[in-house]
């Protein structure tokens, strides 16, 4: 059982780093990509973009990126949520990647109590929360696992050249 474990393991990190290499382009709109995601999730739900004061209010340095858009479930007992960003500058990607994974710590620590009060079965997909950088983009995911890798490779299959 460990073993199989380990091999899960290795192979999803294998994923992973597929997910962050290769030649992306860097001429595709977040709202497009996220546009397509929506329609390659085929989960019956439906998303609604937040408003940039989401960001804004998040994503404390909004001048970091020069594109982004952020979905989400409108079902109330669903947490899915995506958040596409897009960089000019390659030299902004790490910082800009600290801080959605401050967002999705922030999610995990200070409203965990919120999400287990009304939707107890979404808090694997809180604590499954996963980042990819694909070249000038940064991705969050809170998915499930299934619907996670449909997304990723959409985007993958947008963004590779």
């Amino acid at each position: 059982m460990k073993k199989i474990f380990a091999i899960i393991i290795c192979l999803s990190m294998l994923s992973l780093t597929a997910c962050t290499q290769g030649d992306y382009s860097n001429a595709a709109r977040c709202s497009d990509i996220a546009d397509s995601v929506k329609l390659s999730l085929s989960d019956g739900q439906e998303y609604e973009n937040y408003d940039s004061s989401h960001i804004k209010y998040n994503f404390e340095d909004t001048s970091l990126q020069d594109d982004a858009c952020i979905f989400y479930s409108v079902d109330s007992s669903d947490i899915n949520e995506i958040g596409i960003f897009h960089v000019a500058k390659e030299d902004d990607i790490d910082e800009l990647r600290a801080i959605i994974e401050n967002y999705l710590r922030d999610m995990k620590e200070n409203q965990r109590a919120f999400i287990e009060s009304y939707a107890p079965n979404e808090i694997p997909k809180l604590e499954d929360a996963r980042v990819y950088i694909f070249g000038n983009y940064i991705v969050y995911t809170i998915l499930p696992s299934d619907q996670r890798d449909a997304a990723i490779d959409e985007i993958e299959k947008i963004l590779l050249k």
